[in-house]
């Protein structure tokens, strides 16, 4: 099947790539940026993003560097899918 790059620019449009952050949550999944995982020990959401050369967790009053914080965490979704798990954040 031969597709032309226009037909496969329109194909990309309509998905969001997300990079891989090399870390898994507590049940070996792995984190993504733009993830939201659920923190076991804050109690609370947080969303994944890419500060500087390093990943970061942030949370609705703080942030913390993901290496501190990933086996605490629980994957739940991402900003594109599951945007109604931290409201307005």
């Amino acid at each position: 099947l031969f597709r032309s790059k226009e037909e496969d620019k329109i194909y990309c449009e309509d998905f969001e790539l997300m990079q891989f952050t090399g870390f898994k949550d507590r049940y070996n999944r792995e984190i993504y940026e733009d993830d939201i995982l659920w923190d076991e020990v804050e109690d609370e959401y947080c969303t994944i993003e890419l500060q500087g050369h390093e990943y970061i967790a942030v949370y609705d009053s703080f942030i913390i560097s993901l290496i501190e914080c990933y086996d605490s965490l629980r994957a739940e979704g991402n900003i594109y899918e599951n945007k109604e798990l931290i409201g307005d954040k």
